[in-house]
């Protein structure tokens, strides 16, 4: 019986010693194939991945052109399609991070429930905060009003038209009304100023 286990175990041992050898092997192969993939991605004029170089990062949308990010939103299209000085990218380029808006709103849910009767979804207002251009097109977007309506027609637009007010005049603490909690005034202010400091 000891011999039967010493066997299997020498042919245990042989299977994983020609495994590391054929994995050693392969891991060559495999990584001459991702540098060769990654020259073909990366490299200017690749393919799926961004081809521009760190010195002219910004792609153009529908041309095989990069720009430096000094030259989006700048006055200029530098894009033959005009894709960087589109008003939602230069919009969003003053604006905080999507992901931080995101989680501002996600900490708080009053926003949403109260100043917006919970009637959008978490992320279609994080995105509107970032690339809507003013009040009016961010009612829009998120289907508050429709093109011919005014901002008054909607109680969630109004909302939150009053709420850019208190908080530009410094009255924050008015939004309790809401349901603010007292601790989250430090961050209403901070992230609802950089949004009218943005030119929301």
């Amino acid at each position: 019986m000891k011999m039967f286990w010493k066997w299997n175990m020498l042919i245990g041992v042989g299977f994983f010693m020609a495994f590391l050898v054929s994995t050693e092997a392969m891991s060559v192969d495999l990584r001459a194939l991702l540098t060769e993939e990654y020259e073909r991605l990366y490299k200017r004029g690749g393919g799926n991945g961004n081809p521009c170089t760190e010195e002219e990062p910004f792609e153009c949308k529908s041309v095989d052109k990069c720009i430096s990010l000094a030259s989006v939103c700048n006055k200029h299209d530098d894009c033959p399609d005009g894709f960087d000085e589109k008003p939602e990218l230069c919009t969003a380029k003053a604006r905080p991070p999507l992901q931080k808006v995101y989680f501002f709103l996600k900490k708080n849910p009053w926003i949403r429930d109260n100043i917006f009767l919970g009637k959008v979804r978490l992320h279609d207002l994080a995105h509107a905060f970032i690339v809507s251009t003013d009040l009016k097109d961010f009612s829009q977007r998120l289907h508050l009003i429709d093109n011919d309506e005014d901002i008054r027609d909607s109680k969630a637009a109004s909302n939150f038209k009053r709420v850019l007010k208190l908080v530009a005049r410094g009255e924050t603490p008015l939004l309790r009304k809401y349901g603010m909690p007292k601790g989250a005034q430090f961050d209403v202010d901070t992230t609802i100023n950089s949004l009218l400091d943005s030119g929301f």
